[in-house]
């Protein structure tokens, strides 16, 4: 299946499925990972917890958003290496396109990390932020193509 062009674009099957796993690994990583991670700690009180302390609740979600950013980077690299040793990937020649690429990651993990922190306010506990924050990812894996 990593054989191959895409019709008759041209362009590599393999850097259309790694394009795809990179979408999917931000996904994973910032909506699915804090939606799911702040409603568990927001129903075991940990939240509260933090709210007496002197810490302002920015740098909570900073330092959420910062776990995020790290653990996509380093995800995209090792995907990036994987491509690269396995499936002959083309990685970009020209600072520009790497300049792009950078951009086009921090926006979708920002959007994405933002997009978990807001919907891990819908699951009423816990135990069903699984299942609450899942659906919407399915449903965004199929319809996005």
């Amino acid at each position: 299946i990593f054989s191959g062009t895409a019709g008759d674009t041209g362009v590599p099957v393999s850097q259309l499925y790694v394009a795809a796993m990179l979408g999917a690994g931000i996904m994973a990583t910032s909506f699915q990972s804090l939606g799911i991670s702040i409603a568990i700690e927001r129903d075991e009180r940990q939240l509260r917890r933090l709210s007496s302390t002197p810490m302002p609740p920015a740098a909570y979600f900073l330092g959420k958003v910062w776990l995020v950013l790290v653990t996509g980077v380093m995800e995209a690299v090792l995907l990036l290496l994987v491509g690269v040793g396995l499936f002959d990937l083309t990685l970009p020649r020209d600072v520009v396109s790497w300049l792009t690429f950078g951009w086009f990651f921090l926006l979708g993990t920002a959007g994405c990390a933002l997009l978990g922190i807001a919907i891990s306010s819908v699951p009423r506990s816990g135990r069903r932020a699984g299942s609450v924050v899942i659906m919407p990812f399915l449903v965004l894996q199929f319809i996005s193509g």
